[in-house]
């Protein structure tokens, strides 16, 4: 958890970082420059499952990785203009000392996704540090494209990897439940010294809308994950899909609607600007369709509820210039309601027949 709360740090800053340049370049730039504090927690949360923490020296580990993402958190918002050299730097100090970790997990200096990272693109992300902007942008998201492809590439390197199958879900969650409440204070800060009725209203409105997030995400999600960690053979290819990679598009849409409500806040009555219309129903389409992917990850089935209401949050977006800010979140805050409320009934029908939990647990998987 302590380290977790470093890791929201970089969410809140890139989320501040993308509301400097709400545009196709600032979202890619984001994008960069998030991925790596991604992929180096995704790596810190499964060694860290696979290790005795109690161990004082797994422990000042810890600290030590923390510390550096501290550092490259800092450096994060100037990552393509002064500080893009430190933030580098930090970042290939960082993957070095997770495959220093990896190899007391793994048995030694395998060819694997933590050996891949700390040895080819972290240092390829250094060298092209020195390139000007433009080519550094273009350079770093081939790099970050071929960094989240590592899991894949190495998915039979990894099929004998074995976890703890309570805690590595409820990391993922925890560190989903944080996500969320830094947006609310991102939509807070935004109020200012304005304490107004209209402010106040369209926070309230904004916090509603968080906690349709937290619902969807929370009623059915962590416990059908750890079940099917538990029932399955091959845990890495839940891990790739759900936690990694799902969990992925879950953070990138925290970010995308946090910086979406810092505009609704500051503005409530106004109009959005097209961007922040496409923040805020774009991410919560990515969020709901990320669960339709991690269903059909895990049991290859198309999700009945979470992709129709993923398909609409973006047919909203095709209107939402027209309405005031208020006005679209109150709409996206319904949609997440009309999901709940259709999920609960479907869960109360399914309790009144007599079907086994394992059955229900991998009904409700990831919606």
């Amino acid at each position: 958890m302590f380290y977790d709360l470093v890791f929201v740090f970089a969410v809140t800053q890139i989320a501040d970082f993308l509301a400097d340049d709400v545009s196709w370049r600032g979202l890619l730039e984001a994008w960069v420059v998030f991925t790596p504090f991604w992929w180096s927690w995704v790596g810190t949360a499964i060694l860290s499952n696979l290790t005795d923490l109690e161990d004082t020296w797994h422990r000042l580990n810890m600290f030590a990785i923390g510390l550096v993402t501290l550092l490259m958190t800092v450096a994060a918002p100037t990552a393509f203009s002064h500080n893009g050299v430190f933030f580098a730097a930090s970042f290939v100090v960082l993957r070095l000392m997770l495959v220093s970790w990896s190899t007391g997990q793994f048995r030694g200096l395998h060819f694997n996704p933590f050996t891949a990272s700390a040895f080819i693109t972290a240092p390829l992300f250094l060298v092209t540090a020195f390139l000007p902007p433009e080519q550094k942008l273009a350079a770093w998201t081939v790099l970050m494209v071929v960094e989240l492809s590592t899991s894949w590439l190495f998915r039979k390197r990894l099929k004998a990897l074995r976890v703890d199958t309570s805690h590595l879900p409820e990391r993922f969650g925890l560190v989903i439940m944080i996500a969320l409440g830094e947006s609310v204070i991102v939509a807070g800060q935004a109020v200012g010294d304005h304490f107004d009725a209209a402010r106040i209203v369209s926070l309230a409105t904004c916090f509603a809308f968080v906690c349709g997030l937290w619902w969807t995400y929370f009623n059915f999600s962590v416990k059908a994950v750890a079940y099917k960690l538990s029932s399955e053979d091959n845990q890495s290819r839940i891990i790739r899909a759900v936690l990694s990679y799902g969990h992925y598009a879950l953070i990138c849409a925290i970010i995308a609607i946090a910086t979406g409500m810092r505009q609704v806040v500051a503005e409530p009555g106004a109009r959005l600007p097209t961007a922040e219309v496409w923040l805020l129903c774009g991410g919560t389409a990515l969020y709901l369709a990320a669960f339709a992917w991690q269903r059909w990850g895990t049991l290859w089935m198309l999700s009945a509820v979470r992709a129709p209401a993923a398909a609409v949050s973006l047919m909203l977006g095709l209107a939402g210039r027209q309405l005031s800010a208020v006005v679209l979140v109150l709409l996206l805050t319904a949609i997440l309601a009309v999901l709940a409320a259709v999920e609960l009934a479907a869960l109360s029908a399914d309790l009144l027949r007599p079907a086994a939990e394992p059955a229900m647990a991998d009904r409700d998987a990831s919606g």
